[in-house]
């Protein structure tokens, strides 16, 4: 079970456990700077099969699948401590399911969810490349996300071993099928002020998923807000988090 979480060491006794969950083309090591941040937080970037260290699994491109696997290992890994599953792009769909089945099955509702930079689930795919164009045409659509780096735009040998990688979870992602699921947790929704597909007023319909709490903010920065350090996007998770839960404890009180 420690394969999904690759740097599960820093766990510690912490109660509250945030499961991070990745954009199409990354693994969890684009999390890394999040590791070690939080006094509250034990952060626990996810790790898909077929990526990074497990990489000699086989990937499974099936949403579903995917996230029964991922459930029953947080059920089983998160033990009586606080679960809050955060998800970025194609990640936040993953979360939002993961979110549904830790409910429905294992009777674990999460603190929270956290999305950021993706429509709703019960919107359209509005991905622009499809896992049935060619690599140039992947290529294009990472540069017009800023999903980019110049040592990839520089090397075709790269781009061989790293496009067919990333055109899986696009596929990963086109089986994803809407079955009118919602959760009972709160939703806190951000956007990016420069991220075209997933504007402010896409994200605020998070808010149909959720009988619990919505909360709404925009970030400045592009598609990639969550890792720009010239965002502070983590600090800020972080203190809306503990904030809500501070007045959730006031008003009970």
């Amino acid at each position: 079970m420690s394969e999904w979480f690759p740097f599960q060491d820093n766990m510690g006794k912490k109660r509250k456990l945030l499961y991070c969950f990745h954009h199409a083309g990354g693994t969890a090591s684009v999390y890394r700077s999040y590791i070690g941040a939080s006094n509250d937080f034990t952060v626990l970037p996810v790790e898909l099969p077929g990526k990074a260290v497990r990489i000699k699994e086989d990937f499974i491109d099936d949403m579903n699948e995917l996230t029964n696997q991922i459930a029953n290992a947080i059920s089983s890994h998160s033990g009586n401590r606080e679960i809050y599953l955060f998800g970025h792009s194609m990640g936040a769909i993953i979360a939002f399911l993961v979110a549904t089945k830790l409910e429905k099955k294992y009777h674990r509702i999460p603190e929270a969810l956290i999305v950021a930079g993706r429509q709703p689930p019960h919107f359209p795919n509005v991905d622009r490349y499809h896992s049935d164009m060619g690599t140039e045409e992947l290529l294009t659509e990472m540069i017009r996300i800023d999903g980019a780096p110049e040592y990839l735009l520089e090397s075709k040998e790269l781009q061989n071993f790293v496009l067919p990688m990333i055109r899986r979870d696009y596929k990963l992602n086109e089986s994803f099928q809407y079955n009118n699921e919602h959760v009972s947790c709160p939703i806190f929704a951000y956007a990016g002020s420069d991220d075209a597909d997933a504007s402010k007023d896409v994200m605020q319909y998070w808010a149909d998923v959720t009988s619990g709490e919505f909360y709404l903010d925009e970030i400045s920065g592009n598609h990639f807000f969550v890792t720009s350090e010239e965002s502070h996007f983590f600090e800020k998770m972080e203190n809306d988090l503990c904030r809500i839960e501070f007045m959730e404890r006031k008003s009970a009180g």
